[in-house]
């Protein structure tokens, strides 16, 4: 049995899930409400499953361990479960443009691709969808923080900058959160000059990018770089790259992100 923990659109989605799949759940919309649950129901439930916007504070984990509740989130279920191809994007800045030039690229190579998550899209509602092959998963320090499963195919850290330091403390925690979407995956990708990269990533460098790049609308260098990212990436999956290519000249960006206003 599910315990649902918020109120959010990803709450909406545990509840979905589990009513499409016939499965026992209850649905708390504040983290207090759990300290008012009497011991009889709390030990009917197996698994919490938590909104990414409610911290796993002492006393919930307190609760969660009295009780041999194990707590996850959306993300960790569908990872768990997902039979597809799902490639983990995170960072502190870039990984929403990322996840949707990716999700941009295949589908104009013609795979059969979408981009869910932090994105904008519950994970849960597409977990059977049978018209998709291949998921670009967008993940946050606090989606990441809880999932119990981070299986994918690949996965890449865009930068880590001091963010949401109000939730995890320091930046070598956050950092070290961010850096877990890379236990569980078969591919690692990594920003040459970042801290954390070694010999064992496969490398993110625009020097070492002996692709046509010209055709690319997206502006700035910044974005070249996540250019030559989501080209890494789909060559690491083995796809044949210069297929996709094609795609730069069509993606616009996303609304407000270094985008052209006016010539004057």
């Amino acid at each position: 049995m599910y315990l649902i923990i918020g109120a959010g659109k990803t709450a909406d989605s545990c509840e979905r899930y589990c009513l499409k799949h016939q499965i026992n759940y209850d649905r708390i919309q504040a983290l207090q409400s759990i300290e008012i649950l009497s011991d009889t129901k709390l030990e009917a439930i197996d698994e919490i499953l938590l909104s990414p916007g409610i911290a796993p504070n002492q006393p919930l984990q307190a609760i969660a361990a009295r009780h041999n509740i194990v707590i996850n989130n959306d993300i960790g279920l569908f990872l768990a479960k997902c039979k597809k191809t799902c490639i983990l994007i995170t960072g502190s800045n870039g990984k929403s443009t990322i996840v949707r030039l990716l999700e941009h690229l295949l589908n104009a190579g013609g795979e059969k691709a979408k981009a869910i998550g932090n994105i904008g899209e519950p994970v849960l509602d597409h977990i059977d969808d049978d018209t998709i092959d291949l998921f670009i998963v967008e993940v946050s320090s606090f989606q990441i923080e809880v999932a119990q499963c981070l299986k994918a195919k690949a996965a890449y850290v865009t930068n880590v900058s001091p963010d949401h330091l109000d939730r995890h403390g320091d930046l070598n925690t956050y950092r070290d959160i961010k850096l877990k979407v890379y236990q569980e995956c078969e591919l690692r990708l990594a920003n040459k000059s970042d801290s954390w990269y070694t010999d064992n990533f496969i490398s993110v460098d625009i020097d070492e990018c002996r692709l046509d790049l010209s055709k690319a609308t997206l502006l700035g260098q910044h974005n070249k770089l996540n250019i030559v990212a989501c080209l890494k990436i789909i060559e690491a999956i083995d796809l044949d790259v210069k297929k996709y290519l094609a795609g730069l000249s069509t993606f616009k960006g996303l609304p407000h992100r270094f985008e052209w206003v006016t010539k004057t």
